[in-house]
């Protein structure tokens, strides 16, 4: 998504992260993937909670389908850190309209379960009307 960031701002959306990490491990994740738009911090995980994300079973995070998405991210240069806090929280992607009213929501079933930018670009444009 970050390739595509330009995308979203010509749409009309600001994005942004939400993630439960703090401080220096939040920089790091900014710095590493050259992330330039807003990274939230939610320690408590109250949005997790507020938009439904739930956590992985052992096999959902550690299974074949999940591992092998890794490998194929590796295998484009991407590296990993190793495991950073809990590794069973899943994440979503969300598209909130300008009245604060969620348009679009995907709950992720596994590590590697994302919509496509264009799935997300679409949800914008239709979100902006």
């Amino acid at each position: 998504m970050r390739h595509r960031y330009e995308d979203f701002r010509e749409a009309g959306a600001e994005v942004a992260v939400v993630s439960f990490a703090q401080g220096r491990t939040l920089e790091r994740y900014a710095s590493d993937l050259r992330i330039r738009f807003p990274l939230l911090s939610d320690p408590a995980r109250n949005a997790y909670a507020a938009y439904g994300l739930r956590k992985g079973s052992f096999w959902k995070i550690f299974g074949p389908e999940t591992a092998w998405t890794y490998v194929r991210l590796m295998a484009r240069g991407r590296r990993f850190r190793g495991m950073q806090a809990d590794p069973f929280q899943l994440g979503g992607d969300f598209v909130i309209d300008g009245q604060g009213i969620v348009r679009f929501a995907h709950r992720s079933e596994d590590p590697a379960d994302r919509p496509s930018v264009e799935r997300l670009l679409e949800a914008v444009r239709e979100a902006a009307g």
